[in-house]
Protein backbone atom coordinates (compact mmCIF):
# COMPACT_ATOMS: atom_id res chain seq x y z
CA UNK A 1 0.00 0.00 0.00
CA UNK A 2 1.58 3.20 -1.08
CA UNK A 3 2.13 6.35 2.18
CA UNK A 4 -0.47 8.18 0.90
CA UNK A 5 -2.88 5.45 1.04
CA UNK A 6 -1.68 4.07 4.69
CA UNK A 7 -2.39 7.97 5.53
CA UNK A 8 -5.79 8.26 4.47
CA UNK A 9 -6.40 4.71 6.17
CA UNK A 10 -4.92 6.31 9.31
CA UNK A 11 -7.09 9.34 9.44
CA UNK A 12 -10.13 7.78 8.86
CA UNK A 13 -9.40 5.41 11.82
CA UNK A 14 -8.17 2.33 10.51
CA UNK A 15 -6.93 -0.30 13.19
CA UNK A 16 -5.07 -2.78 9.96
CA UNK A 17 -3.26 0.93 8.92
CA UNK A 18 -2.19 1.77 12.62
CA UNK A 19 -1.23 -1.78 13.24
CA UNK A 20 0.90 -1.78 9.78
CA UNK A 21 2.61 1.04 10.48
CA UNK A 22 3.63 -0.14 13.87
CA UNK A 23 4.31 -3.58 13.03
CA UNK A 24 7.08 -1.44 9.71
CA UNK A 25 8.61 0.99 11.52
CA UNK A 26 8.59 -0.03 15.55
CA UNK A 27 12.01 -1.68 15.47
CA UNK A 28 13.41 1.15 13.29
CA UNK A 29 11.94 3.85 16.44
CA UNK A 30 12.97 1.43 19.08
CA UNK A 31 17.13 1.60 17.60
CA UNK A 32 16.59 5.11 16.91
CA UNK A 33 15.17 5.87 20.65
CA UNK A 34 18.33 3.80 22.29
CA UNK A 35 20.49 6.50 20.28
CA UNK A 36 19.00 8.97 22.56
CA UNK A 37 18.58 7.52 25.45
CA UNK A 38 20.06 4.12 26.98
CA UNK A 39 16.63 3.77 28.97
CA UNK A 40 14.86 1.02 27.33
CA UNK A 41 12.16 1.39 29.69
CA UNK A 42 11.86 5.12 28.16
CA UNK A 43 12.39 4.33 24.88
CA UNK A 44 9.73 1.66 24.97
CA UNK A 45 7.02 4.17 27.04
CA UNK A 46 7.68 7.02 24.23
CA UNK A 47 6.34 4.60 21.17
CA UNK A 48 3.54 3.74 22.85
CA UNK A 49 3.04 7.41 23.06
CA UNK A 50 3.69 8.16 19.64
CA UNK A 51 1.04 5.88 18.29
CA UNK A 52 -1.70 6.67 21.01
CA UNK A 53 -0.74 10.36 20.30
CA UNK A 54 -1.07 9.84 15.96
CA UNK A 55 -4.49 7.96 16.90
CA UNK A 56 -5.96 10.29 19.34
CA UNK A 57 -4.79 13.25 17.19
CA UNK A 58 -5.19 11.69 13.50
CA UNK A 59 -7.41 14.20 12.32
CA UNK A 60 -5.38 17.36 13.45
CA UNK A 61 -2.23 16.23 11.73
CA UNK A 62 -1.13 17.08 8.51
CA UNK A 63 0.41 14.53 6.12
CA UNK A 64 3.92 14.32 6.88
CA UNK A 65 6.58 14.69 4.10
CA UNK A 66 7.14 10.81 4.92
CA UNK A 67 5.98 8.95 7.65
CA UNK A 68 8.86 7.32 8.67
CA UNK A 69 10.27 10.83 9.05
CA UNK A 70 7.27 11.86 11.01
CA UNK A 71 7.40 8.77 13.30
CA UNK A 72 10.66 8.86 14.13
CA UNK A 73 10.63 13.04 14.79
CA UNK A 74 7.68 12.18 16.95
CA UNK A 75 9.63 9.61 18.78
CA UNK A 76 12.24 12.30 19.78
CA UNK A 77 10.09 14.73 20.79
CA UNK A 78 8.91 12.26 23.48
CA UNK A 79 12.08 10.80 24.25
CA UNK A 80 12.64 14.42 25.20
CA UNK A 81 9.50 15.34 26.92
CA UNK A 82 9.90 12.11 29.02
CA UNK A 83 13.46 13.34 30.28
CA UNK A 84 11.89 16.92 31.17
CA UNK A 85 9.18 15.41 33.25
CA UNK A 86 12.01 13.06 34.68
CA UNK A 87 14.50 15.87 35.39
CA UNK A 88 11.06 18.00 36.69
CA UNK A 89 10.26 15.31 39.07
CA UNK A 90 13.31 14.84 40.60
CA UNK A 91 14.59 18.18 40.85
CA UNK A 92 11.58 19.80 41.87
CA UNK A 93 12.04 22.47 38.94
CA UNK A 94 9.42 24.31 36.96
CA UNK A 95 11.73 26.40 35.03
CA UNK A 96 12.75 23.53 32.22
CA UNK A 97 12.85 24.13 28.29
CA UNK A 98 12.67 21.55 26.10
CA UNK A 99 15.54 23.14 23.86
CA UNK A 100 17.93 22.69 26.85
CA UNK A 101 17.61 18.77 26.67
CA UNK A 102 16.89 18.60 23.36
CA UNK A 103 20.61 20.64 22.51
CA UNK A 104 22.42 18.10 24.95
CA UNK A 105 21.29 14.87 24.54
CA UNK A 106 24.14 12.15 23.94
CA UNK A 107 23.61 10.47 20.63
CA UNK A 108 25.40 6.92 20.94
CA UNK A 109 26.38 5.08 17.79
CA UNK A 110 29.13 2.29 19.28
CA UNK A 111 28.75 -0.49 17.69
CA UNK A 112 30.11 -3.86 19.69
CA UNK A 113 33.68 -4.70 19.42
CA UNK A 114 32.97 -8.25 18.40
CA UNK A 115 30.64 -6.90 15.42
CA UNK A 116 33.80 -4.40 14.36
CA UNK A 117 36.48 -7.22 14.61
CA UNK A 118 34.55 -9.61 12.37
CA UNK A 119 33.68 -6.78 9.63
CA UNK A 120 37.10 -5.84 10.20
CA UNK A 121 38.57 -9.02 9.18
CA UNK A 122 36.55 -10.08 6.26
CA UNK A 123 36.53 -6.69 4.36
CA UNK A 124 40.25 -5.64 5.47
CA UNK A 125 38.55 -2.30 6.77
CA UNK A 126 39.26 -0.49 10.02
CA UNK A 127 35.83 0.01 11.45
CA UNK A 128 37.11 0.54 14.93
CA UNK A 129 39.11 3.46 13.41
CA UNK A 130 35.61 4.49 12.05
CA UNK A 131 34.10 3.48 14.54
CA UNK A 132 36.67 5.75 16.93
CA UNK A 133 36.38 9.00 14.34
CA UNK A 134 32.40 8.92 14.55
CA UNK A 135 32.65 9.30 18.25
CA UNK A 136 34.58 12.49 17.93
CA UNK A 137 31.78 14.09 16.17
CA UNK A 138 29.72 16.03 17.72
CA UNK A 139 26.20 15.07 18.16
CA UNK A 140 24.04 16.24 15.70
CA UNK A 141 26.39 15.35 13.00
CA UNK A 142 26.40 11.75 14.66
CA UNK A 143 22.32 11.76 14.46
CA UNK A 144 22.60 13.52 10.70
CA UNK A 145 25.00 10.40 9.91
CA UNK A 146 23.25 8.07 11.55
CA UNK A 147 19.85 9.25 9.74
CA UNK A 148 21.23 9.52 6.47
CA UNK A 149 23.59 6.01 6.25
CA UNK A 150 21.50 3.71 8.47
CA UNK A 151 18.08 4.92 8.03
CA UNK A 152 18.83 6.58 3.90
CA UNK A 153 17.12 9.31 4.39
CA UNK A 154 16.53 12.29 2.47
CA UNK A 155 17.79 15.60 3.75
CA UNK A 156 14.22 16.91 3.88
CA UNK A 157 13.21 13.72 5.99
CA UNK A 158 16.16 14.23 8.53
CA UNK A 159 15.44 17.84 8.32
CA UNK A 160 12.44 17.14 9.89
CA UNK A 161 13.39 14.82 12.37
CA UNK A 162 15.79 17.41 13.80
CA UNK A 163 13.63 20.24 13.43
CA UNK A 164 16.29 22.37 11.45
CA UNK A 165 15.89 23.23 7.67
CA UNK A 166 17.24 21.30 4.89
CA UNK A 167 20.16 23.39 3.98
CA UNK A 168 21.34 22.86 7.73
CA UNK A 169 21.05 19.04 7.01
CA UNK A 170 23.17 19.82 4.08
CA UNK A 171 25.90 21.83 6.28
CA UNK A 172 25.92 19.42 8.74
CA UNK A 173 26.52 16.27 6.82
CA UNK A 174 28.74 17.92 4.71
CA UNK A 175 30.68 18.94 8.01
CA UNK A 176 30.44 15.35 9.53
CA UNK A 177 31.99 13.55 5.91
CA UNK A 178 35.11 16.30 6.35
CA UNK A 179 35.79 15.57 10.20
CA UNK A 180 35.68 11.31 8.85
CA UNK A 181 37.91 11.88 5.82
CA UNK A 182 40.59 14.26 7.57
CA UNK A 183 40.27 12.16 10.80
CA UNK A 184 40.92 8.91 8.87
CA UNK A 185 42.74 10.29 5.87
CA UNK A 186 40.85 8.35 3.06
CA UNK A 187 38.49 9.73 0.10
CA UNK A 188 34.81 10.31 0.13
CA UNK A 189 35.15 6.92 -2.41
CA UNK A 190 36.24 5.15 0.69
CA UNK A 191 34.72 6.80 3.52
CA UNK A 192 31.06 6.18 1.71
CA UNK A 193 31.16 2.42 1.68
CA UNK A 194 33.06 2.50 5.26
CA UNK A 195 29.43 4.18 5.89
CA UNK A 196 27.64 2.10 4.41
CA UNK A 197 29.77 -1.25 5.75
CA UNK A 198 29.38 -0.07 9.39
CA UNK A 199 25.54 0.36 9.47
CA UNK A 200 24.75 -2.60 8.06
CA UNK A 201 26.85 -4.59 10.29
Amino acid sequence: MLEEEIWKSIKAGSSDAFRDIYNKYADEMYRYGLKLTPNTETVEDSIQNVFINVYRLRNNISKPVSLKAYLLGALKNEIFLNCKQGQRRSEQKEDYDISDIAGKYDFNLDLDPESLLIASENNNIKLDLLQGAINKLPDRQKEAVYLRYYNNLSGQEIAEIMNINHQSVRSTLAKALNNLRDDLGVSEEILIPMLILYFTL
